[in-house]
């Protein structure tokens, strides 16, 4: 499948300055990712995690949706779609993420049901969502609902996964620009923050499907 790449690019500023910043230090999110041939980033923006995950994996093929074109890295097969009706055949795919994506869809449990049905079973999937109490989360028009920690995951129960995996990060002013300097390249320090409810941000779930 040819890359659908073109010159549109869309800024958004809350997510370049909010949702980026940290976005060098998620080994802890793609390491379950290792034995995964193909892998889909459902709503992948910018593309930049495709590029992760092709750094980390180059044997893997990668794939990316998203309903508008503002991609800005080529090395990874992208689709315009939604990710209420992907356009990939059922079991396409041996992982899929979903960062930042739920918080902004009137039907979330669709979502999920359809990352679903693209899965292979036994296939991984990690979710990140807002944490109800993200003191930015309504900093962004675009976003619908916050979660908690027991929404999230009987969401995704009922959408047909196991819950392998979840923790909280926090969002710390000048963490992540010291955590670069200190090339700290995992959420070790932020998941400390997230537990105690420090400045806690976002839930993050790793799940299998049935």
């Amino acid at each position: 499948m040819a890359d659908k790449v073109g010159a549109m690019k869309i800024r958004n500023y809350y997510f370049e300055q909010y949702h980026l910043k940290g976005y060098e230090r998620i080994e802890d999110e793609i390491r379950n990712f290792s034995n995964c041939k193909r892998i889909l980033d459902v709503g992948c923006g910018t593309a930049w995690l495709c590029k992760v995950l092709r750094e980390a994996y180059p044997d893997a093929v990668v794939f990316g949706i998203d309903i508008s074109n503002a991609i800005e890295f080529k090395d990874f097969h992208y689709v315009i779609a939604t990710c209420l009706k992907l356009p990939f055949e059922s079991g396409a795919f041996d992982g899929v993420f979903c960062k930042a994506v739920l918080e902004h869809l009137h039907d979330p449990l669709g979502a999920v049901m359809e990352i679903n049905r693209v899965l292979k079973k036994g296939g991984v999937l990690f979710v990140s969502v807002p944490e109800l109490k993200d003191k930015h989360f309504w900093d962004d028009y675009t976003h619908i609902r916050p979660y908690n920690r027991k929404s999230i995951l009987t969401m995704l129960k009922d959408g047909g996964f196991e819950i392998s995996e979840w923790w909280y990060l926090s969002s710390i002013p000048g963490a992540g620009r010291l955590m670069k300097i200190l090339t700290i390249r995992n959420q070790r320090l932020l998941k400390f923050f997230g537990r105690i409810g420090f400045l806690r941000s976002t839930i993050n779930v790793i799940v299998n499907k049935k």
